[in-house]
């Protein structure tokens, strides 16, 4: 668990549950354990190490280009975690709005886009990047700043890996003529320039309605929150190029 808007005393906290307790039912064996006293984003992700069997959990430092990836194995958590210094910082923003966001690994774990939630006004808040990662080492390389729409929010890689998909919750100081949106990025290059270039609008609508997290489904869809809405939106098709 993670702090709010990198605010707080709570830092970045492990639970326990112990499946054999309550019967089988399981239950909360340990709770509350402070895993790094860095002031952390809200964001957190994780996937498997190359062995297949362990996992590396990555968060992000705020106001830094610092993340963490902290290995998880059979014998517990490594407390040490693995500094990649990489990337875009946090800029200062209004009541740490930007802590807020997504981390996300692609499916196969060789890439990670992060991003930062930011404020009108103020483009240095905003933050949109992919990254390389190396699941054996944990270490994140090869920042590529991608172009963003202010206020990024949610993020999901299609599950073959080839499309980055982005949201926008724009969500502090905008106005009613401002727009949210769904967004696509084609990886299949590898090309950096290329990459950036490739940006396509899938879907809008004007603020305050809006868009929230992007979720790949056990259907292969990628769901999207929508805001003010009492439904989800669907991408039906995510591993194919534009609308």
């Amino acid at each position: 668990t993670t702090q709010v808007q990198a605010a707080g005393s709570l830092k970045l906290q492990y639970h326990e549950v112990n499946m054999n307790l309550n019967s089988g039912s399981g239950d909360v064996s340990s709770a509350n354990n402070i895993l790094t006293t860095s002031t952390i984003t809200e964001q957190v992700c994780a996937t498997y190490h190359n062995n297949g069997v362990d996992i590396w959990l990555v968060v992000h430092e705020y106001g830094t280009n610092h993340f963490m990836s902290f290995l998880v194995t059979s014998s517990g958590i490594n407390l040490t975690p693995v500094i990649s210094s990489t990337g875009p910082s946090h800029s200062s923003s209004t009541s740490n709005f930007n802590a807020r966001g997504e981390i996300k690994f692609s499916p196969d774990g060789s890439k990670l886009a992060f991003n930062g939630n930011g404020e009108a006004g103020n483009d240095a808040t905003n933050i949109l990047c992919l990254l390389d990662f190396d699941n054996i080492t944990g270490i994140l390389s090869n920042p590529i700043d991608l172009p963003f729409s202010r206020g990024e929010f949610g993020l999901s890689f299609s599950p073959d890996n080839t499309k980055l998909y982005g949201t926008t919750w724009k969500a502090l100081m905008f106005t009613l003529s401002d727009y949210n949106y769904l967004y696509q990025f084609d990886l299949t290059s590898g090309d950096s320039s290329t990459i950036v270039n490739s940006k396509e609008i899938i879907d809008s609508m004007v603020v305050p309605y809006s868009y929230g997290t992007l979720k790949i489904g056990p259907d292969a869809k990628i769901y999207v929150r929508y805001l003010g809405t009492d439904f989800l939106g669907v991408i039906n098709s995510p591993n194919q190029l534009g609308v």
